[in-house]
């Protein structure tokens, strides 16, 4: 199953143009929707020194599944960013069911590596692994991901619940997409990727995630070098103007150091 062109050309867009100095030395980062289909917060972030791009869901106006859930999504939104993207480095991210569609996307690139690509990292924003013992909060991310005009009319908000509803689903069925780091000779092949996890620190969290630095993700540290920042604000709130500006220092941040090599802050 494919895109057609028109829904293609809705699925990646570019939401900051990097600044000529940095548009050779700064590997592009690409960061997924949210559970409500849009990337609407991305806009809200400060300048990163790259270019960001945003997969959004093409068939969130529409209010259509996907049979194949996330592994599906993260097939085409691939499919897309080989043909509007440079060979080369890329980083990866993501805010809640954003991340876990990062992660699908890391692991189509690492099975696929006739094509010049190469993850050099992944930023997971408040995304709380749904595989683990660790109760997430909402994938549907209702508040405040959503944009006014969206949610305008009736419909809209009827096709918004609809997107929220399938991410929760799509959410609950995920599986981690574990991907193979030696060869049949024991060579490796990809080691863990450097994956920095920014955690909302005001953010309400059950017993066991407060005891869980790493949100659950600590059981795949076979594949995700890991490292755990505390960000300003809650899961909700992280992209609120008060907020914006240190998410957006974090990112930039953990993007650059990405780019050196460096893989634990």
């Amino acid at each position: 199953m494919s895109l057609g062109d028109s829904e293609a050309d809705r699925v990646l867009v570019l939401i900051q143009a990097a600044p000529r100095s940095a548009l050779h030395r700064n590997p592009p980062l690409l960061l997924s929707h949210d559970g409500s289909g849009t990337i609407f917060n991305y806009y809200l972030l400060d300048p990163l020194e790259r270019d960001v791009f945003g997969f959004q869901d093409p068939r969130a106006a529409c209010g259509n599944g996907w049979e194949g859930g996330i592994h599906q999504m993260a097939r085409l939104y691939y499919d897309c960013m080989k043909t509007a993207v440079k060979p080369g480095p890329v980083l990866l991210g993501g805010w809640s069911f954003g991340g876990l569609l990062s992660l699908e996307i890391s692991s189509l690139i690492i099975a696929d590596p006739t094509t010049g690509f190469a993850v050099a990292g992944i930023v997971l924003i408040d995304t709380v692994c749904p595989t683990s013992s660790v109760t997430p909060p909402r994938l549907s991310d209702t508040k405040p991901g959503t944009p006014p005009q969206v949610l305008a009319t009736h419909d809209s908000r009827k096709l918004a619940a609809s997107s929220m509803r399938r991410a929760e689903e799509l959410g609950r069925s995920w599986q981690f997409p574990a991907w193979n780091t030696t060869t049949g000779n024991g060579l490796m092949t990809s080691g863990p990727i450097p994956t920095v996890l920014l955690c909302a620190k005001d953010e309400p969290r059950s017993v066991t995630a407060a005891q869980s630095q790493l949100l659950g993700w600590e059981q795949y540290q076979q594949y995700l070098t890991m490292s755990a920042i505390q960000i300003s604000g809650t899961h909700f709130s992280i992209f609120h103007l008060e907020h914006a500006q240190a998410l957006s220092e974090q990112m930039k941040i953990a993007c650059t150091r990405f780019t050196e090599g460096i893989c634990s802050l």
